[in-house]
């Protein structure tokens, strides 16, 4: 597989007025080493995200739990994507 990475993030950028930011993957070097934006359609509030493990904060709230087994079955299926592209020379 090549050097690919899948970050889930905030784009801050695109906060509305209550704080809430639309929740993006970002997939790096896919096609001609640049990022491709994939949003998850999922919104969380700033103070409700954690920037550094890249998952939603208070995991114990039976929706951040959902919302965190979501967002972990589509960055895998992702990545089975790209290995499958990658086996067939694209």
């Amino acid at each position: 597989m090549k050097n690919v990475s899948i970050r889930v993030a905030l784009r801050k950028d695109k906060a509305s007025k209550n704080g809430e930011c639309p929740l993006y993957y970002f997939i790096g070097k896919v096609v001609k080493g640049k990022t491709i934006k994939v949003p998850a359609k999922i919104n969380f509030h700033k103070t409700d995200w954690d920037d550094k493990l890249e998952k939603p904060k208070n995991l114990h709230l039976i929706n951040n739990q959902k919302y965190f087994n979501y967002l972990q079955k589509v960055k895998s299926d992702f990545v089975s994507e790209i290995c499958h592209l990658n086996t067939q020379g694209i």
